[in-house]
Formats: structure tokens, C-alpha cells, sequence
């Protein structure tokens, strides 16, 4: 047998995922001909599939310099340094696999990843769309075309993609999931709780499990009741209202609750407490997770329970954080709060660099306060702020901080949700396709009356926005100092 047989061979092994013998043939046909560039490209893929990223690399990049000429070469060279992490070499590659084979479906959908991560929407879109030409049946690209309609704001286009996708699969729950954000994101309530329920078959959501039932959403009639936080901080202090809600009925209501957050939900009218330890929680009757409650107690848009404060911040912490930004500089105090969680699906459209808070920070009359905790706190104070983070050890002293501020602008983070379940005046900044809590074509939130959305236009940076912000905050300014 030739080299060409043993590569023959090798791929057959290869894609049945025998692996060793794949290497076994790929170690034949190289003593054969050690110039087969295929050769070299099987054998990067067999360190891709062991897991090997480097190794894959240096392999791919020699099978390129045998054959540069190579579509196919390139576009698994694409691959690897995607899946490295270095978007712009992928790019680049990609789109040179593209202009040697159009028809490359592989270059097209992950170019399609690729300007999707970066905020290229419209790039993204066209890629994916034409990623569903060459392959219509890849369910994949279906739910990533939805998601990047969506962001583009043509929502009857991005649900029809999630139907696409849910006809290919009717199993494929993160197309239903993405369809009950389309629905919650337009006010269709009575469609979006249900289909969001789905969440508990996508990768990323563990069902809790307790030997208690769950909660039906039947008359509690004086059972007692647990509510488990399950998602994320801003999550957990948005539907922490429901247990007002709940008290009505219930015996007893305990949240059980991230450590961050137990000192400021304990406060929740109704709470009987806020537990963040398992081995903490009392009996109970009945359970449910926190993002059901809206389907549980039968929430539209019009009957969002809306008690503001639902949350206070202690007395005492806040006679403290007055006391000591007594001797700060003076003026109209707002607070600042630009990044969210970099793990965050949507980060890279919600978050915002720190240099171009600089504008608000800087403007007459303003005593502009970081609010930023975590790795995007970097070193406020160069941008304008005062900076007294390394207090903020628990929201539940954000929140006495906040009692102290006239105003706390944030982008879409749990900063924001704190500030508005205080019942703070403030401004959250989020993108032209927000999550779907933040709805659509409106500067309120019903969920938040004291909250004031500020969107970018289609299209638009955050630059112009935040020049805006900027402008209503300086007649904010100057209508207090007259």
C-alpha cells in the first residue's frame, strides 16, 4: 500500500474514533511520504481530539506550508486556533479557506462565532446565513442565527430560526429557551414562562435536588416554602419579591441564596429568612426555583409585583457610609457600576470599558462614586471616580453606599437590580437587543419604577451613549446647584 491508502485508512479510523489506529495509519503513510500535508493535517486533528491545542497547531501549520493552497487545510487550521482562542488569526484564515472554496461550511459558521463574540453582528449574520445555505440542516447554525437576529433586532426572523431549529430537533431545548426570551423580551408573558422552563434540559442549568416536592403553585394555605436561587446574582435579587408575594399565604418563606447576598434578601418583607449554607435550611414543604415563580403565580407584564424597596440596607452601615464620604469631595453623588461578569453570554454587548466612564466622572458638580467590584475594577480613581470598593465586601454594603448616593448609573448587572429593589433613582445603560427582562422601546421597567433604561440605538457604540448620559447628568448637575 502507498501513502494515500494508509491516509485512507487513517481517516476511516479517525472518524469511527478509533483514535490509536488513526495514528497508527498516519505513522505508515508519513514513513511512506513524509511530504503528505494531509498527513500532518490528520495528525493535528488527532491532537485537537486529544485534547492537545498546541501540539495541533504546530502540526496544522506544517501541513500549510506544504500545501498553502489548501481550502481544507486552512480551515482546519482555522479551527484550531479558534478553539485557542486567538479570533483574529481565525479570522484571517478562515477567510482565506473561504476565498480558495466558497462552499467551506465549517469557516462560514465559525466566522459566524467569531464576529458574534466581537460584536459584529451584521458580519455574523451574513456568515451564518450563509453557513445554512451550504448545510440547511445544521441545527446549530439555526440557534446561532436566531440569537444574532435577535441582537440585530429582527425578532420574527430570529424566532423563525428557533422553529427551524426545534423542527430539525424537537429536543433541542436551548431552542425553545431562546424562544421564551424572544417572547418575555416583546411582553408575550403567557407564552415566555412556560417555554422557559426548558432551561432545566440546557447545558449549564442543574436541576437542585430535595426531597421536599415542588412547589405546583396551588394554594400554599400555610405550608412553608423555600425559594432557591439558582442563576445569577442580578437574577436572584429580581424575583426575591416573590416572597412577599408568597408570605401572604405561606407559613413560613426562607430564600436560599448566594453568601453575597444574604444579609441584603434577610430584609425581603415577608422573608422569614435568608440562608446561604444547605446544612442552614430549616424544614420545609414545598420548593421552587426562583425564575418559576413568575409561571407559578401567573405574572404578565401588567401584575409584576412591584413593592418598592423590597430590600433596605441596615441603619447603622449606613450612618457609617455617611460619616465617611462626609469628608469626599462635594456634589451631586452618583454612583458607577460599567461591567458585569466577563462569563457572561452577552458581556462583550452589556459591558462597558472603563476608560469611557471618564465623561461622567469629570463633570462639574459631580461626585462620581466607583461601584465597580471584581476584575473590571481596575484603578477607578484614574478615570475620575472615588474609590472606596475595598469596603464593598457584601451587596448588603453596596446597598448602604447606594442609601448615601443621588443616583447610581450601571449597566445591565446585579448592581443595577440592587439599586432598583432599594428603590435608588437609576439609569441602567443597556444594548439596542437587551435581555429580555429590559424589554423593548421603553425608558422604564415595570419592574423597577425608580429605574430610568438607557438603550443603544441599532448599531450604535457606547461612545455617543454615554456622551448622552453625560449631557442629561450635567443638567441634572446644574438644576441641583440652582
Amino acid at each position: 500500500m502507498d501513502s494515500s491508502d494508509w491516509l485512507r485508512i487513517a481517516f476511516d479510523h479517525f472518524h469511527a474514533n478509533r483514535l490509536k489506529e488513526a495514528e497508527q495509519g498516519c505513522r505508515e503513510a508519513m514513513r511512506l511520504d513524509p511530504h503528505n500535508a494531509e498527513v500532518w493535517m490528520l495528525l493535528g486533528m488527532l491532537a485537537m481530539r486529544g485534547k492537545n491545542p498546541q501540539a495541533a497547531l504546530e502540526l496544522m501549520r506544517k501541513a500549510q506550508t506544504l500545501r498553502p493552497d489548501s481550502a481544507e487545510i486552512l480551515a482546519a487550521l482555522g479551527t484550531v486556533l479558534f478553539q485557542l482562542d486567538r479570533l483574529v488569526e481565525a479570522q484571517a484564515v478562515y477567510e482565506a479557506s473561504i476565498k480558495l472554496s466558497p462552499g467551506q461550511f465549517m469557516s462560514h459558521h465559525n466566522l459566524g462565532v467569531i464576529h458574534q463574540r466581537t460584536g459584529n453582528m451584521n458580519a455574523s449574520a451574513q456568515s451564518f446565513f450563509r453557513a445554512a445555505e451550504l448545510m440547511p440542516n445544521h441545527v446549530l447554525t439555526r440557534l446561532n442565527l436566531g440569537a444574532v437576529l435577535r441582537d440585530l433586532g429582527r425578532f420574527a426572523e430570529s424566532t423563525a430560526q428557533f422553529q427551524a431549529a426545534v423542527a430539525l430537533d424537537p429536543n433541542m431545548a436551548d431552542a425553545f429557551m431562546q424562544q421564551s426570551w424572544n417572547a418575555l423580551l416583546t411582553g408575550d408573558y403567557a407564552r415566555g414562562w412556560p417555554l422557559f422552563e426548558w432551561r432545566w434540559r440546557c447545558n449549564g442549568f442543574a436541576f437542585p435536588q430535595f426531597s421536599q416536592p415542588i412547589w405546583d403553585g396551588s394554594p400554599l394555605a400555610g405550608r412553608s416554602i423555600m425559594l432557591h436561587a439558582e442563576q445569577g446574582l442580578g437574577d436572584t435579587i429580581q424575583f426575591a419579591r416573590y416572597a412577599t408575594v408568597l408570605s401572604k399565604t405561606a407559613r413560613e418563606v426562607t430564600i436560599y441564596t448566594p453568601a453575597l447576598l444574604r444579609t441584603v434578601l434577610s430584609t425581603v418583607p415577608g422573608a422569614t429568612r435568608a440562608v446561604s449554607v444547605r446544612q442552614e435550611l430549616p424544614s420545609f414543604d414545598v420548593w421552587c426555583p426562583m425564575m418559576s415563580l413568575p409561571l407559578k403565580c401567573g405574572t404578565t407584564v401588567a401584575t409584576i409585583p412591584a413593592p418598592i424597596p423590597y430590600v433596605s440596607a441596615d441603619a447603622s452601615s449606613v450612618e457609617t457610609w455617611r460619616e465617611l464620604i462626609r469628608h469626599d469631595p462635594p456634589g451631586y453623588r452618583i454612583g458607577i457600576c460599567w461591567a458585569g461578569n466577563r462569563a457572561n453570554y452577552n458581556d462583550v454587548n452589556r459591558s462597558i470599558p472603563a476608560n469611557l466612564i471618564q465623561p461622567l466622572a469629570r463633570i462639574p458638580g459631580i461626585a462620581a462614586y466607583s461601584l465597580q467590584v471584581g476584575d473590571a475594577s481596575g484603578d477607578a480613581r484614574q478615570f475620575g471616580l472615588i474609590d472606596h470598593t475595598a469596603r464593598l465586601t457584601d451587596f448588603a454594603q453596596s446597598a448602604a453606599l447606594m442609601m448615601n448616593l443621588d443616583l447610581i448609573i450601571s449597566v445591565d448587572t446585579a448592581c443595577a437590580h440592587l439599586a432598583g429593589a432599594l428603590g435608588r433613582k437609576v439609569w441602567t445603560l443597556v444594548p439596542f437587543a437587551p435581555e429580555w427582562r429590559w424589554m423593548l422601546d421603553r425608558s422604564d421597567s415595570p419592574w423597577y419604577p425608580t429605574m430610568r433604561i438607557v438603550r443603544r440605538a441599532p448599531t450604535e457604540e457606547w461612545p455617543p451613549v454615554i456622551a448622552r448620559v453625560a449631557n442629561d447628568l450635567r443638567e441634572l448637575a446644574n438644576h441641583v446647584a440652582g
